[in-house]
């Protein structure tokens, strides 16, 4: 289960400064670009230019950017499927597309598959390529956000339902292609109602908020924990090496929540049950695996609390 590792951090960024991965083959029109970059009136443009690709993708996997300015020129020699590659490995950057006029439409048609605008080739001038990127970056961040507030629970910032649901439909699919060990977690909070009344909605809502960052911290990167409702929360165990590291996930989990919690001048003590449900076989919906999960928490809460249990035909 371990932790997936950071990407290298570039030099320190001067005030306002942008940094574009330039990718454009032609070495000419690749300095004309550097060129009119260099010449930003507002704020310094640090760029790194290659002219491939594969190149981009090892810069974008390894440094951070804040836009990409990309030669559309490649996408046209290489098809949809192409751009489609570039949008799935920078899904987090914005992209600004540099098209020749007789490729304006199928430029247009890149944006509706996730590029934030486009420049033609005949009409760069230094203000119109500043513009286009800032505006690009400025889009991505109003997108982020807006796919953010749609996703995620307003109370403890973890994911929502739909996205949970989302997220184990992804799980699956890649399951198909590459068999690997699923599981979902339902936990709840035990004796939850009885403390809310003690410490009123208030309180109530700093436990929960502060139990969401705690199950958060306790997992991977690629793990995935969302609050249904109330105090009950699922968690998403994608691609672990073997099933049995369920169990060292939720002891885990049950270890972080009973920590205690200030409240106000005070401390408050929570436990947790934690119901599992491993994925077995091809077939297994998302409902069946949530109701599987919600089954076993039943039977971890019927022990009293602070444990977990596994899910298994004969619990009906």
């Amino acid at each position: 289960m371990a932790y997936p590792g950071k990407k290298q951090e570039a030099p320190a960024k001067q005030a306002n400064e942008v940094r574009v991965l330039l990718v454009q083959p032609d070495e000419a029109e690749a300095q004309t670009t550097k060129r009119l970059l260099s010449q930003s009136p507002t704020a310094p443009i640090q760029v790194t230019r290659v002219e491939w690709l594969s190149a981009a993708l090892k810069h974008l996997s390894e440094q951070s950017y804040d836009a990409v300015l990309l030669d559309f020129g490649i996408v046209d020699t290489h098809g949809e499927e192409t751009f489609n590659l570039v949008q799935s490995a920078v899904a987090r950057v914005p992209i600004v597309l540099l098209a020749k006029p007789e490729s304006e439409a199928s430029a247009l048609q890149a944006l509706e598959h996730g590029a934030q605008d486009y420049v033609l080739k005949d009409a760069l001038t230094s203000d119109g390529l500043e513009t286009a990127i800032r505006k690009a970056i400025l889009r991505k961040k109003a997108e982020k956000n807006l796919s953010y507030l749609a996703q995620q629970d307003h109370l403890t910032d973890v994911a929502n339902r739909a996205l949970f649901r989302d997220r184990i439909v992804q799980a699956l699919a890649r399951r198909k292609r590459k068999p690997q060990s699923i599981a979902v977690l339902r936990l709840g909070l035990d004796r939850f109602t009885q403390i809310n009344e003690e410490y009123g909605q208030e309180g109530g809502d700093v436990l929960l908020k502060t139990a969401a960052s705690r199950l958060r911290s306790a997992l991977r990167e690629v793990d995935t924990v969302a609050r249904l409702w109330g105090d009950e929360f699922t968690i998403l165990l994608d691609g672990m090496a073997q099933d049995a590291d369920a169990k060292l996930v939720a002891q885990r989990l049950l270890n972080a929540v009973a920590e205690p919690y200030a409240v106000g001048a005070g401390q408050a003590s929570l436990t947790a049950s934690i119901g599992i449900a491993l994925v077995a076989g091809d077939k297994v919906s998302v409902d069946e695996l949530l109701q599987q999960a919600e089954t076993a928490m039943h039977k971890a809460k019927g022990q009293g609390g602070n444990v977990y249990c596994f899910y298994n035909a004969a619990d009906g």
